[in-house]
């Protein structure tokens, strides 16, 4: 699988998860396609920068240079993919109330 299919499967079913959950019982989920692996963290404290953790916690995880997708919420209505594939780090805030069957991912600059 490219790296443009593994991203799509990865969003499909996060939004499968999340419209059988509810975005708010979504938790920060993390894939190393390499490794065929996934990790979900549990126990974000509350009130906390869920992305900051997220992305840290990710980076804990994850080899220099291995290919990874990271998904976790940021707001009441959204989730966010974060993807380095293939060297390339991109990212996209994605609604959670329909299926996201179009995406386009944006280059990740700085703390965007």
């Amino acid at each position: 699988m490219d790296a443009q299919q593994t991203i799509r499967s990865f969003i499909a079913i996060t939004d499968q998860v999340i419209r059988e959950d509810g975005l708010d019982c979504y938790l920060p989920t993390l894939l190393v396609p390499a490794r065929d692996h996934v990790m979900v963290l549990e126990g974000v404290p509350a009130g906390i920068d869920q992305e900051g953790f997220a992305q840290e916690w990710a980076a804990e995880h994850v080899a220099p240079g291995e290919s990874f997708l990271l998904a976790f919420r940021v707001d009441e209505e959204h989730y966010k993919v974060v993807s380095s594939m293939d060297g390339l780090l991109q990212h996209q805030t994605l609604p959670a109330d329909a299926p996201n069957n179009s995406f386009k991912l944006n280059p990740l600059r700085g703390s965007d």
